[in-house]
């Protein structure tokens, strides 16, 4: 994608306008602390998860 500027070009419109009518909305899958990394990352590698994983620092 990075490699073909008409592409980049699409896809920074398509997120743009996303942004700016205030469509997208933000799943959060699960919050974490910063102490609880290594689970964050392993719940990550799982890829059972719907959304998107914070981490707290």
């Amino acid at each position: 994608m990075l490699a073909n500027p008409e592409v980049l070009q699409s896809a920074v419109a398509f997120i743009s306008d996303g942004i700016e009518s205030g469509k997208p909305d933000i799943v959060i899958s699960r919050t974490l602390g910063l102490d609880e990394i290594v689970a964050a990352t392993r719940f990550m590698e799982s890829n059972s998860h719907v959304g998107k994983i914070v981490v707290k620092i």
